[in-house]
């Protein structure tokens, strides 16, 4: 369930997935995105990860969800810029 080509990948998803939009939301369920996990996390070319977890990201991002951190507000509190006076809930 790995890609073995940039140009497979880039074939498969073109079917599923074009240009923000989801063509085929039952195939991206059913199919696409554990072979795009998969790829990304498992496949020894960095070029095949690399492009797995890019398309993982723009199809979060149709769907919207967004990757986002509050790495930078942690770091305010531990300057003092901001009081601690406050918790965030996490969701991991």
């Amino acid at each position: 369930m790995i890609y073995d080509s940039l140009e497979e990948l880039r074939e498969e998803v073109s079917k599923i997935y074009s240009e923000g939009t989801i063509l085929d939301e039952q195939q991206l369920r059913n199919t696409l995105i554990d072979k795009l996990v998969y790829t990304a996390v498992l496949s020894e070319d960095e070029a095949l990860r690399k492009e797995a977890r890019s398309f993982v990201r723009n199809i979060a991002k149709s769907f919207g969800a967004i990757s986002s951190s509050i790495h930078n507000v942690y770091l305010a509190v531990g300057d003092g810029k901001i009081p601690r006076d406050f918790s965030v809930p996490a969701i991991n």
